[in-house]
């Protein structure tokens, strides 16, 4: 039963359901007791194993593209259109920091102040956001 709870939760996850902060704390849940059962499902930690190999190649992946494009103007349109929305759907502070530094540096650079002053607020609202789950 809890093998097919945990597969539910995971497909929820995927589909990138607005509820997805729930079912991946189901998920860290289920991790945790599989993880000390001896009697754990190999299904499910290979599928566990699977899920967590993929999160950070992708993540390796846009930070490899982002440290080696040299084009101004399509660095700017990776970080705002790729890069930046991962790190905040993520909640991955370090690229959201990363990445927000990034972004307004280019657009500054580029006389779009607007731009830069929205990834500012884009990025405050994300942190007050984590840090308002955090304190609940």
């Amino acid at each position: 039963k809890q093998d097919d709870e945990a597969i539910e939760c995971l497909k929820r996850v995927r589909n990138d359901n607005k509820d997805a902060w729930y079912y991946r704390i189901k998920l860290m849940e289920y991790r945790l007791l599989f993880a000390n059962a001896p009697h754990a499902s190999h299904t499910l930690t290979k599928i566990f194993e699977t899920e967590d190999a993929t999160r950070h190649a992708l993540e390796e992946k846009v930070r490899y593209t982002v440290e080696t494009t040299r084009d101004k103007e399509a660095l700017q349109d990776y970080l705002r259109d790729v890069a930046f929305p991962l790190a905040i759907e993520r909640q991955n502070l370090g690229d959201m920091h990363t990445y927000a530094d990034k972004l307004m540096t280019l657009s500054i650079e580029s006389s779009r102040y607007k731009e830069a002053l929205a990834v500012k607020k884009k990025h405050d609202r994300a942190l007050a956001k984590i840090k308002r789950i955090e304190e609940e």
